[in-house]
């Protein structure tokens, strides 16, 4: 029994505290765990002579030692009555019956240090306690933390509890430490504030036990997405993390310089903010949005659109000089598509590209515009050397203008479809005019009353299906706009330039009332097949060296 060793200390205030060593898993050395200034340990004392079984808990403030693993420790005044044991880190309202319960925080500030709950001894009437470890500490080094963060987080599954309501007993002086559900948390945070250092280390008090799946990581910040860092594993084969009491566990995590913090957008002032403070950023949608003003992407940017609808309405999305806007559709798994679009919808026209530019369009993302002459991509005059990626669905409805729309008076640009489609219901769906470099690849579709018509610079064809859904298939000479209706690929020199146009098929599908259209009324066109699918025989009459080549009629051939 404790009361056996109880004897009167009446008068004593000082306590003499050594903090223990930690066993840790890994080769580092030189993290040690240190008293701090403003550390105070609770000291559970008998109440009285004659109540032995009685108790009561003062707190200590560290008086010397700072910096070090031995300390001295002093209370307010002069402390009566025997010790029986104390405890770090000191928490008001701790009782001790036998076993000790006390609270432990889910959230610390970063200054704070560790919350690594120990318990120590006292021998007869000494005035000195060496501690031990009740639980398991996990240093976690970050690097390149995106500035935003102001938190990180460290959670459990299930019913894996690391804060709350703890009772903490003991075999043969060794510590047990159990948490409770009462008012559990299976998180624990630390906040660290406003990121002006991007490298920071962590110190997190992990009760001993076996955590399913690990213990996973994120940062996180008002208005931002959290971010994952990782997950503490030491059983990678059963999933597994099995932290013991007295364990020293450091890990250094190095995220990628290119990670930023994701801001959420739930409004269109958040996102017109967002756009032009000249910052760039990632940017993610956290509800449908209707704009009420044209926006201007000012420096690079990326937009999750996260399943949720952005209503243009009859304003414009433009791109700034040299910047670019990346557009993804990151969805959680299940969330309901809208029946029209889960992208950005709009009566005019979508995005506008300004010189240099470069626009992409991911996997997933949907544009539509409604409105008569308007695209979903425009690179109007002077928009030089312009880059637009799409793997994305591109639509229009009205007539007057293509999906993607390359001005004649361009002489440089890159255009790469590289899957998704690209859809005109009453139109031609990709018209390039200017001198630009055009790749179509992977399982693009293009399609229109003319799939697509090229008038200057080269194109490669290594994929995708053109289908032209107009019949019959028309040819009407024009140097300042389409020429052509029905035809899945139509390639006409541009009267007004001298750029030339080049052609090369290596693959892909082709579909319509004329497959292939090759004029050269208004200048000369290279045009050279080495593969594909044709619904009609014109792709033979430029065959390249050792081509191979289908032709499948859909209809009689004359």
């Amino acid at each position: 029994q404790l009361d056996e060793d109880f004897q009167n200390l009446s008068g004593q205030n000082i306590i003499n505290a050594e903090m223990p060593n930690v066993t840790s898993r890994t080769t580092t050395s030189g993290l040690k765990v240190l008293w701090a200034e403003g550390d105070q340990i609770g000291v559970i004392r008998t109440a009285s002579e004659t109540q032995p079984n009685s108790y009561v808990d003062n707190p200590f403030t560290l008086s010397t030692g700072k910096g070090t693993q031995s300390a001295t420790f002093k209370a307010a005044s002069s402390q009566g009555i025997a010790n029986v044991l104390a405890y770090y880190p000191y928490r008001s309202g701790t009782t001790y019956n036998g076993k000790l319960t006390m609270d432990i925080s889910a959230e610390q500030d970063y200054e704070a240090g560790n919350q690594m709950v120990m318990v120590g001894m006292f021998e007869g009437g000494s005035n000195s306690v060496a501690f031990k470890n009740a639980m398991s500490l996990a240093v976690i080094t970050v690097k390149n933390i995106p500035v935003g963060y102001t938190k990180a987080v460290l959670a459990a599954s299930g019913n894996e509890y690391l804060a709350g309501t703890a009772t903490m007993t003991w075999d043969d002086s060794n510590p047990n430490l159990l948490i409770s559900n009462n008012q559990a948390s299976n998180t624990l945070t630390i906040n660290f504030g406003d990121n002006t250092d991007t490298e920071k280390r962590f110190y997190f008090a992990i009760p001993a036990g076996t955590y399913a799946n690990g213990l996973t990581m994120t940062l996180e910040g008002e208005g931002y997405e959290p971010l994952r860092v990782g997950v503490l594993k030491d059983d990678t084969e059963n999933n597994l993390y099995t932290p013991e009491v007295n364990e020293f566990v450091d890990h250094t995590i190095t995220l990628n310089d290119e990670v930023s913090a994701v801001q959420m957008i739930g409004s269109a002032q958040e996102l017109k903010s967002a756009l032009e403070a000249g910052e760039g950023g990632n940017f993610k949608l956290s509800q449908s949005i209707t704009l009420d003003g044209s926006l201007n992407v000012s420096d690079d940017t990326t937009i999750d659109l996260n399943g949720q609808n952005l209503n243009a309405g009859s304003n414009t999305i433009t791109v700034g000089e040299g910047k670019s806007l990346t557009l993804t559709n990151n969805s959680a798994s299940g969330v309901a598509r809208s029946a029209t679009t889960s992208g950005i919808s709009g009566s005019g026209d979508i995005i506008i590209a300004s010189k240099g530019s470069t626009i992409t369009i991911g996997e997933g993302v949907d544009l539509i515009t409604t409105g008569a002459k308007s695209c979903c991509v425009w690179i109007p005059s002077g928009a030089e050397n312009v880059t637009l990626n799409t793997a994305g669905n591109l639509k229009a409805t009205s007539a007057g203008a293509a999906v993607i729309y390359h001005n004649g008076l361009l002489d440089s640009g890159t255009i790469n479809i590289t899957g998704g489609s690209v859809e005109h219901e009453t139109d031609v769906a990709v018209y390039i005019a200017g001198k630009a470099n055009v790749t179509v690849s992977g399982n693009a579709r293009i399609t229109g009353t003319t799939a697509m018509e090229v008038r200057a610079g080269k194109l490669t064809v290594n994929g995708g299906k053109f289908e032209a859904t107009a019949s019959p298939s028309d040819y009407t000479p024009n140097g300042n706009g389409t020429t052509s209706v029905g035809v899945a690929l139509a390639m006409v020199k541009h009267s007004t330039t001298e750029n030339d146009l080049e052609v090369v098929i290596n693959d892909g599908e082709f579909a319509g009332v004329k497959s292939l259209l090759v004029n050269k009324d208004l200048g000369e066109v290279s045009v050279t097949v080495n593969g594909g699918t044709f619904s009609e025989p014109t792709a033979l009459n430029y065959l390249g060296n050792n081509a191979n080549v289908k032709v499948v009629l859909n209809d009689n051939y004359i």
